[in-house]
């Protein structure tokens, strides 16, 4: 679950107004980001309370979000900040932080080095920062921390309130969300408004990782092919191979690779029913499309 960090690395900032509005900008692009349903936690991570988080000793992250105008977004940012200290929320085992406090990993702005222990320690467990765009030198899309000879060079992510940034950062999570998601999910999410028979998942769940893989890969292909419809046949990817006398049309996804296979279903309406799925060696594949035939009308009528 892609989980935020509040950058402590920031330059003095004394107009409180100026921190307000670049808080409220970040703020806004996170809230974007949680509303994708990628999966982001909704939480923004912080070294210690609110109000014991001060800036330049003039106010404090508490003051900040008080002083946000907008009401529901200083809602948001109250149910947003409450989460705290960074180890908690980014635990590592002890050889890997043994090595970052060894490192002394350190984050440039602006000519100056600010300690970045915290934010080494959530890039090494590959969370994200939410940076106040006080300057320039934070508005960047990703930074590296350096540390002493011999350490590697850590990366993060960083989201620092404009979209061009946030449209990024966003891919970023994306492919971080679909990786993480089962075969099975994958499919769904592809096909989108799907309806599947109990003999799909059960055939789906008997192939091995590679096959599922070859079946999502290829529905995904027919997806971007731009055609009438997302899974429209072209005798390629997808052929219709509708039996004499149908009650509904029945196309295939015929894949190769790794296992030659066939994926029966039915695109309608903006909804794929996908009854079963057969393999290219049986020597009655006719018997196969006519079953396939059978189970998409009933899904089609019972639905």
């Amino acid at each position: 679950m892609p989980t935020f960090y509040f950058n402590d690395c920031l330059p003095p900032c004394a107009n409180q107004h100026e921190f307000i509005g670049c808080l409220s900008d970040t703020l806004i692009e996170f809230n974007k980001l949680v509303d994708k349903n990628w999966g982001v936690e909704k939480v923004i991570v912080t070294e210690k309370l609110p109000s014991k988080l001060s800036f330049g000793n003039a106010y404090t992250l508490e003051n900040t979000l008080n002083g946000i105008i907008d009401r529901d977004l200083k809602r948001l940012a109250f149910s947003y900040f409450n989460k705290y200290p960074v180890d908690l929320y980014f635990k590592l085992e002890d050889e890997p932080v043994e090595k970052i406090f060894n490192c002394n990993y350190s984050l440039n702005i602006n000519g100056y080095n600010y300690d970045a222990l915290n934010v080494a320690m959530v890039a090494e467990k590959g969370g994200f920062l939410f940076t106040v765009g006080l300057h320039t030198a934070l508005k960047q899309n990703s930074f590296e921390l350096i540390g002493e000879v011999n350490c590697k060079i850590l990366e993060i992510h960083n989201l620092y309130g404009a979209s061009e940034n946030t449209a990024i950062i966003e891919t970023k999570i994306e492919h971080l969300y679909l990786e993480s998601l089962s075969n099975i999910d994958k499919l769904k999410r592809i096909l989108g408004d799907y309806v599947f028979s109990t003999n799909f998942e059960k055939d789906f769940s008997k192939l091995n990782p590679m096959e599922q893989v070859s079946i999502v890969e290829d529905f995904e292909k027919a997806r971007r092919r731009g055609l009438l419809s997302p899974f429209y046949p072209d005798t390629k990817i997808i052929k219709e191979v509708t039996p004499d006398k149908p009650k509904c049309k029945v196309s295939e996804l015929r894949v190769y690779s790794p296992t030659a296979l066939r994926v029966y279903f039915n695109e309608s309406n903006n909804k794929v029913f996908v009854s079963s799925i057969g393999f290219k060696s049986n020597t009655d594949q006719n018997e196969d499309i006519k079953k396939a035939h059978s189970t998409l009308n009933k899904l089609i009528l019972t639905t």
